[in-house]
């Protein structure tokens, strides 16, 4: 059988939508009235009129907006947009974080890179849906792109931009692992079941009964860091485990308490019980596509007592923390813990750091951690880490 296809072209010979002009030399085009190419010069009206002037036209002169007002026409559809949802309170965040990018942008008109464009763009689009979550996620990434541009005047700007997409990648990791839409608006059915799934898979892990492990880690919950026999029996644990040492607030405590501490199980079971939690992190983490070598940024809030501290936002210090301590994958998370009191003499102060991947012990999602807190818990003493001031009151 033979098919006969019949193609039919629009005009006549030599025309065409070629680049919606036409081909030069030849007839027409499909281009609008007055920007078509002339069929004997192959000119279209702006060279025609360079050439029958001297000059070009005015609209061919024209300059494209410089990117800080770009910037700032885009900070200000955001801000209209995070109006129409104040029964979201993460809108007023972005309203509050676009101030700071404005003025930033003012104040070091070399943070207006193209990228900080292309972000905040990314941005209104996620405001202008007007969903719960698309806000909150505009929230998170509204915090990165102005830590970003902190961060600028430090690093290379290509790699202040790699760090933008952190925070999305991190809530997908507690999102798709736990099995919830947004972590951080996790109801408490939805708490309950996530850690369940922890439970189980730690204790077939490593061997200890399931309700042995629900006290650890609830035990964690409760007092992860403070001077109970519990919490310092674990952190000793960890110190055992990893050769990391414990900070010397740790050392004091216990030496506080005779050095008597007890946790809700025997040592060795608490090494068991680390090395799984350790193992089930380091497994997800690579399945979420965090290879070996790779880096998270994460956010502590700390209280400084004692008043005459000088750091300041932006100031980068070399930090040696806890055997093993919190931190979050949001930084207005971490604004929470920064509680600054100036009559009592105490600052809060938000730092970042760039957490080795290996140097993560648990997450919400794998052990350790508030699920509603983006917690992830980390080898703190290693020291050779370093930390950025983000914000400081």
């Amino acid at each position: 059988m033979t098919i006969f296809i019949s193609i039919q072209s629009k005009g006549g010979p030599g025309s065409g939508n070629w680049g919606h002009r036409g081909i030069p030399g030849k007839v027409g085009g499909s281009s609008t009235r007055g920007a078509g190419m002339s069929p004997t010069s192959g000119k279209d009206w702006l060279q025609r009129y360079e050439k029958k002037t001297g000059k070009k036209h005015p609209s061919a002169e024209k300059k494209p907006e410089p990117t800080g007002a770009i910037i700032t026409r885009t900070l200000a559809n955001i801000n209209s947009a995070a109006e129409k949802v104040t029964n979201v309170p993460q809108a007023q965040d972005v309203i509050d974080v676009a101030d700071k990018i404005r003025i930033h942008i003012q104040d070091n008109p070399a943070g207006a890179e193209q990228w900080v464009s292309d972000d905040l763009d990314k941005v209104r689009k996620l405001m202008d849906t007007g969903e719960y979550v698309k806000i909150v996620q505009a929230k998170d990434k509204m915090y990165a792109i102005l830590d970003a541009i902190r961060s600028s005047t430090k690093l290379e700007t290509a790699d202040a931009h790699e760090k933008l997409d952190d925070i999305s990648q991190a809530s997908a990791f507690l999102n798709t692992t736990t099995n919830v839409a947004d972590w951080e608006n996790a109801s408490k059915r939805e708490r309950e079941m996530a850690k369940s799934d922890i439970v189980y898979r730690l204790s077939e892990m490593s061997g200890i009964p399931e309700d042995d492990v629900n006290k650890v880690i609830h035990g964690w919950a409760q007092t992860s860091n403070d001077e109970s026999p519990s919490a310092l029996s674990m952190q000793e644990a960890v110190s055992d485990t990893f050769g990391v040492p414990l900070s010397k607030w740790q050392e004091g405590s216990i030496a506080e308490i005779g050095g008597h501490t007890r946790g809700h199980i025997s040592r060795e079971a608490e090494e068991r019980f680390i090395n799984a939690m350790y193992a089930n992190t380091q497994d997800e983490l690579d399945k979420a596509g965090y290879g070996f070598g790779s880096k998270i940024t994460l956010y502590r809030g700390i209280m400084i007592e004692g008043g005459g501290d000088t750091r300041r936002t932006g100031d980068v210090s070399n930090y040696m923390g806890n055997a093993m301590e919190s931190w979050s994958i949001s930084q207005s998370i971490a604004d929470l813990f920064a509680i600054s009191d100036p009559k009592m003499g105490v600052k809060g102060v938000v730092v970042s750091m760039e957490v080795p991947i290996e140097n993560i012990l648990g997450t919400a999602a794998t052990g350790f951690g508030c699920l509603t807190e983006g917690e992830f818990v980390i080898l703190g003493s290693m020291g050779d880490s370093q930390v950025t001031v983000v914000s400081a009151s």
